[in-house]
C-alpha cells in the first residue's frame, strides 16, 4: 500500500500542469486521473512539492464514498418474494381492473335505463327497435310518444266532447230548454231548471234532461240516475227522451247506433233550495267509441 501511495505524487504531476491540485483541478481531469487524486486524498501529505487543497480533498473524499455505496447497490440481491406477497400483487391489480371495467361501463350506459338506450322521435322503425323512444319535442304531439312506434290494433277508436251550463231559477216558473252539449252523431242535450215550490220566494230547483235523436235511425238507450237501476229502452228518429233530477246526483247514459257506442256521464248540482236565489249546473262528457 505505501508504495503504491508513494507513487501517487510522480504520477499526478505526470498527468496535471499544476504542483497544487484544487477543487477546479479535481472537477477537470478526467476518470482516471480522479481516481489517482483520490488514492492522493488517503494521504494528508504528498510527497514531494505536491500539495492538495482541502477542497480538492474533499472533493476526492466524497468520490470514493460514492464509490463505496454504487458498489453496495449493484451488490443488492433482490430476494424472491413470498407467495402472500403475489397473492397480494394479483388482487390489487384485478381490483384496479375491475373498477376501471366498471368506470367505461357506467359511461357507455349512462342515460340508459335497463341498459336500453333511447331513440329519438322521428327515428325509423328499424333503428327504434329493442330501445325506448323519446317523446316529441314539438308540434302538435309535443311531449307524447308518435303513433307509429304504438301498436294500436284491436284498440277501439273514440273521439270526446265535454258540456257544461249554469241556470237561475225562474221563481215559481220554469227556464227555457238550454242546448250543453251534444252527442256527437246521434243529437244535442238540453237541460231545463224548473222550480217546483209553487210559494213566492221559495225556490226548490229541478233539473230535466233531453236526449234529442237527430241520428237518422233508431238509437237504443239506457239510463241510470245515480245508483238506481237504469231504465232501458229505444229512441226512435225525431223524438225525445226526458228524465228528471231532484236535487244534486249523477246521471249516466249508455246509447247504441250501428255498432258504435256512445257513453254519456253527467253530474248536476242544485244550490240554494228554500231561498230566492236558487240554481242547477250541470257538467258530463262524452264518449263514442265504434270498433
Amino acid at each position: 500500500m505505501n508504495g503504491r501511495l508513494s507513487a501517487v505524487p510522480v504520477i499526478l504531476r505526470w498527468r496535471l500542469p499544476t504542483d497544487h491540485l484544487t477543487a477546479d483541478t479535481f472537477a477537470s481531469a478526467d476518470g482516471s486521473t480522479r481516481s489517482v487524486i483520490v488514492r492522493a486524498s488517503l494521504q494528508w501529505r504528498a510527497e514531494g512539492s505536491l500539495t492538495m487543497s482541502p477542497a480538492c480533498r474533499v472533493a476526492a473524499l466524497a468520490r470514493r464514498q460514492l464509490a463505496r455505496v454504487t458498489c453496495v447497490v449493484c451488490n443488492m440481491k433482490i430476494s424472491r418474494p413470498q407467495p402472500a406477497t403475489i397473492i397480494s400483487i394479483i388482487a390489487l391489480v384485478m381490483a384496479s381492473t375491475g373498477s376501471a371495467v366498471a368506470a367505461v361501463s357506467f359511461a357507455r350506459n349512462a342515460g340508459a335505463v335497463d341498459h336500453k338506450s333511447a331513440a329519438g322521435s322521428g327515428s325509423t322503425l328499424n333503428h327504434a327497435a329493442g330501445k325506448l323512444i323519446t317523446t316529441q319535442a314539438k308540434g302538435a304531439g309535443k311531449g307524447k310518444i308518435a303513433a307509429k312506434y304504438l301498436d294500436l290494433a284491436g284498440v277501439a277508436g273514440g273521439s270526446t266532447s265535454t258540456f257544461g251550463r249554469s241556470f237561475e231559477v225562474a221563481d215559481n216558473a220554469a227556464s227555457v230548454p238550454t242546448q250543453i252539449g251534444g252527442i256527437p252523431g246521434l243529437g244535442p242535450l238540453t237541460a231545463t231548471c224548473v222550480d217546483q215550490d209553487g210559494n213566492a220566494g221559495v225556490e226548490d230547483p229541478q233539473t230535466m234532461i233531453t236526449f234529442q235523436n237527430t241520428s237518422g235511425d233508431a238509437v237504443n238507450q239506457s239510463r241510470q240516475i245515480g245508483g238506481a237501476n237504469p231504465a232501458i229502452g229505444a229512441v226512435l228518429n225525431g223524438t225525445v227522451s226526458s228524465f228528471n233530477i231532484n236535487g244534486s246526483s249523477t246521471f249516466e247514459l249508455h246509447l247504441e247506433r250501428k255498432g258504435t257506442n256512445y257513453f254519456v256521464h253527467g253530474v248536476v248540482r242544485q244550490d240554494g233550495r228554500g231561498s230566492s236565489a236558487a240554481s242547477c249546473l250541470v257538467y258530463g262528457v262524452t264518449l263514442a267509441v265504434s270498433g
